[in-house]
């Protein structure tokens, strides 16, 4: 198994098949995502989304039902 790593992190989209799930391609180069703008840690990932969870939240009722209907739906 390879695995890859920035600042000593692995990347979220990377999975233990050297599969990048981000870009969709095998990753079987071990420099693959030293400069990929793509990286993100579990933690940075999980972080982004609670950000846009709440911004959603702070929306009014019409504005949250109509970015519900456009993803969720």
């Amino acid at each position: 198994m390879v695995t890859h790593y920035k600042n000593t992190e692995k990347c979220f989209a990377n999975n233990s098949d050297c599969y990048c799930s981000a870009l969709k391609i095998a990753s079987f180069h071990v420099d693959i995502c030293k400069d990929c703008s793509f990286f993100k840690t579990q933690k940075q990932v999980e972080e982004g989304r609670e950000k846009a969870i709440k911004r959603v939240e702070s929306l009014d009722a019409i504005t949250r039902q109509s970015i519900y209907d456009k993803y969720f739906k």
